[in-house]
């Protein structure tokens, strides 16, 4: 292995022909201080109702809608029934607003 390159052998000198798969990871020069991980700022309903996140995640026939509705409901952050979860809404630290009130007047 060097800088340019990656050979693989095989073992005592064989010569037989196998397919195989590979993965490299590396650390790029200049991003050594950086984070890979990041604050989730995408999927969250801190300072939104519960209601609007939960209406920003109902079903429907969007397939990336609903892959992301089937992942917030894996990491809990939805119950199963599509509502958010504000027990871990709590933990994480969110900010949900209450619902607004409309009052009519007659």
């Amino acid at each position: 292995m060097t800088k340019n390159k990656i050979e693989v052998r095989e073992l005592k000198a064989g010569t037989s022909t196998y397919e195989f798969d590979y993965f490299i990871t590396a650390k790029r020069a200049g991003f050594e201080r950086h984070e890979p991980i990041q604050p989730n700022t995408h999927f969250t309903a801190n300072m939104m109702t519960k209601g609007d996140f939960e209406d920003a995640y109902a079903k429907t026939d969007d397939v990336t809608m609903n892959a992301m509705r089937t992942l917030l409901i894996s990491n809990g952050i939805l119950t199963r029934e599509g509502k958010l979860n504000t027990e871990t809404a709590r933990k994480l630290g969110w900010n949900v607003k209450p619902p607004v009130e409309v009052v009519m007047n007659e």
